[in-house]
């Protein structure tokens, strides 16, 4: 996917399951596609859900930023649940 692929917007309860674990500060395990088309896992916190332009971002704590519609799956960590 490029920069220039217009955003589509997620399902609002999708939406609303990302500001959850935003405000629990919940360790997640997200799985999206990269910039070039790759399937990336990352393991780490969702810090902020916010809006840019025409499209929706989160950004994890490491500073990692994605577009929403580029999630493929967020899920909570094993290790925070125990």
């Amino acid at each position: 996917m490029s920069e220039e692929t217009p955003y589509t917007p997620i399902d609002c309860s999708v939406h609303d399951e990302l500001l959850a674990l935003t405000t629990l500060r919940k360790d997640v395990t997200i799985t999206y596609l990269d910039e070039k088309g790759p399937s990336m896992t990352i393991h780490s916190t969702i810090e902020d859900v916010y809006t840019k332009g025409k499209a929706e971002f989160l950004r994890t704590k490491d500073g990692t930023v994605i577009r929403l519609d580029r999630l493929l799956r967020v899920a909570e960590s094993i290790a925070d649940s125990m």
